[in-house]
């Protein structure tokens, strides 16, 4: 019969009620003899009221008893694995990079200026960066253009200093 047809309807329920508990009472017996082994190992024994009197266990001789601790023990050859009361010694220190000097803000220059009576704009640069048409009381960069004249414009710079642009 197909494994499809047993997993299906009520069966499949008491199929996987019997499997799991198999595993249940075969993860119970290993842990039983688990228990015993390492009560046996250090001399322990068991009062009565489930006090255990020793407490001395030889973890080596239950390593090797047990396939599962021993497959999760510590190999020698595993390079993150540190040995008990091994001192490590200090890295070597990484070079620094050498910290590139810091460049003086660009200044702004004046780029283009269209003036009249009724809507002066002028248009100026910040290093590679050029402003849109600026008209008085816009900023740029942080920079405002305060005003406009016939032959160039005055603007403030963020700190508040006025600065004449021809």
């Amino acid at each position: 019969m197909p494994l499809k047809e047993l997993l299906e309807g009520p069966r499949g329920f008491w199929l996987g009620l019997g499997l799991l508990l198999i595993v249940a009472v075969i993860l119970g017996t290993r842990t039983e003899r688990a228990v015993q082994i390492v009560l046996r190992a250090g001399g322990a024994t068991a009062s009565a009221a489930g006090e255990v009197r020793d407490e001395r266990i030889d973890l080596q001789r239950l390593w090797h008893k047990d396939s599962l601790l021993a497959s999760v023990s510590v190999d020698a050859r595993d390079p993150f694995y540190v040995a008990p009361n091994t001192v490590l010694a200090d890295p070597q220190p990484r070079p620094v990079a050498p910290v590139e000097p810091v460049r003086p803000a660009p200044q702004p220059a004046l780029r283009a200026l269209l003036y009249d009576q009724i809507d002066p704009t002028a248009q100026i640069s910040l290093g590679a960066t050029r402003s849109d048409w600026l008209r008085p009381g816009d900023t740029f960069g942080g920079w405002e253009l305060v005003s406009i004249g016939p032959d160039g414009i005055r603007v403030r710079s963020p700190q508040g200093r006025l600065r004449e642009l021809d």
